[in-house]
């Protein structure tokens, strides 16, 4: 039986992209009963493992097709339940008492996407999971959760598309960041405080949802993104219908967080 939070979650998430997209709702389809069962059957029931209560709630509403909202707006993770079966069966996944499937590569080099349920049962992050050096696998964390993962992923896909401009920001990544408040208390070392208060100042409204990694703003006529992974440098993109408008926020945001334009990522219209 599916949670009726995580339910009233992905209703919530519906609700958010179709404010972006108002067809969203009518688009996305949920998989049959049947395969869902058939996932979590293969997992290993007798081990305890059923799906997270958010990935099944998910994968009834659009887990055959989710209109986009998958992965970074690209085809290298694929969500669809049908895939995540055909893995499954294919006999490649763990021990589903330490990681579970989540998305699968559509290309062999690419880790794949994993519930990570070695820590505490209501803390499970995504991870990809690799190769390693054959003996044991390479772990590197993802995502705080599959909620936050699928909030950022709509606002990647869906809002940040509609403006007619955008621009992606770096870090050197040469030393760790020094601006105020960057290396104080157990936020040392970490961009997002400061990318968040800098929000604030400017007027956007944040996207609920999306934390602790990942803090998404939206006002009339921009948007903007900060994914900071624990341990990584941040990935940041500004988005607006105006020319003008988006160069002043790239330049503050690279001045106030010690930021750089990242190489061809400029998207203009036409």
């Amino acid at each position: 039986m599916t949670d009726p939070a995580a339910v009233a979650k992905i209703d919530e998430l519906v609700q958010l992209v179709s404010a972006w997209q108002p067809d969203f709702g009518d688009r996305v389809a949920g998989a049959k009963p049947q395969i869902i069962d058939a996932i979590e059957a293969g997992l290993g029931a007798g081990l305890g493992a059923v799906l997270e209560p958010v990935h099944r709630a998910f994968l009834e509403r659009m887990g055959a097709d989710s209109d986009g909202l998958n992965a970074y707006g690209d085809d290298v993770i694929d969500l669809r339940a049908q895939a995540l079966l055909e893995f499954i069966e294919a006999g490649f996944n763990p021990d589903p008492r330490a990681f579970v499937i989540a998305g699968v590569p559509s290309e062999e080099i690419v880790p794949l996407l994993m519930f990570d349920r070695r820590g505490q049962p209501e803390q499970v992050p995504l991870v990809r999971l690799g190769f390693g050096d054959g003996e044991r696998p390479a772990i590197t964390l993802e995502h705080s959760s599959f909620a936050a993962m699928l909030f950022g992923f709509a606002f990647l896909t869906k809002c940040l598309p509609r403006h007619a401009w955008e621009l992606h920001l770096e870090s050197p990544g040469t030393q760790p960041p020094r601006f105020p408040g960057s290396q104080s208390g157990r936020q040392s070392g970490r961009w997002l405080p400061r990318f968040t208060w800098i929000l604030g100042q400017l007027g956007f409204a944040t996207i609920a949802n999306t934390g602790p990694w990942c803090v998404c703003g939206e006002r009339a006529g921009a948007a903007v993104m900060m994914y900071e992974c624990p341990g990584f440098t941040p990935d940041v993109r500004v988005a607006a219908d105006q020319r003008v408008e988006l160069m002043q926020l790239v330049e503050l945001l690279s001045d106030n967080l010690e930021l750089r334009t990242r190489p061809t990522s400029l998207r203009k219209p036409g």
